[in-house]
């Protein structure tokens, strides 16, 4: 079932997903095989 968004529900999605995509950016050169948490 496809549920419509408002624009305002699509503006924050992309604010969440640039978040997202600068973090990982951020952690990706520490993930390296062996590494635990």
């Amino acid at each position: 079932m496809i549920i419509p968004k408002t624009r305002e529900q699509i503006e924050i999605m992309r604010e969440s997903a640039l978040l997202v995509s600068k973090t990982l950016g951020i952690i990706a050169p520490e993930m390296v095989p062996g590494v635990t948490t």
